[in-house]
């Protein structure tokens, strides 16, 4: 999958190449889904490309882990991969570890 990374402030937020719509949580704040329509709140991601814990593949690629602003009541949570499923979690040191690295490059405008 392709997406478009867009910033805003310190949040960043993922569009789909293909639909055009936005990764986020849904209504009921347990799910990632990619169904929004606009950048909003629950849209908001951050990702840690200023420390030590990302890794600068090249000056187009970088690896994080990626934390959904909004999840758990605006305490965030890292976006995790468990039986091939995308869930939230909580946003606590002890699940950090869990959370994969997401490689994270830029595209020719051709691609």
């Amino acid at each position: 999958c392709k997406f478009y990374l867009w910033r805003r402030n310190k949040f960043v937020g993922l569009q789909s190449c293909l639909t055009k719509k936005w990764i986020g949580l849904n209504y009921m704040g347990k799910e990632l889904t990619c169904s929004a329509k606009q950048f909003g709140q629950r849209e908001e991601l951050e990702i840690d490309d200023n420390s030590n814990s990302c890794s600068g593949i090249s000056d187009d690629t970088i690896t994080t882990k990626i934390i959904i602003v909004s999840s758990n009541w605006g305490k965030g949570g890292w976006i995790l991969l468990q039986s091939n499923r995308l869930i939230v979690s909580k946003f606590d040191m002890s699940v950090e570890h869990m959370a994969p690295f997401w490689k994270i490059e830029t595209a020719n405008s051709e691609e």
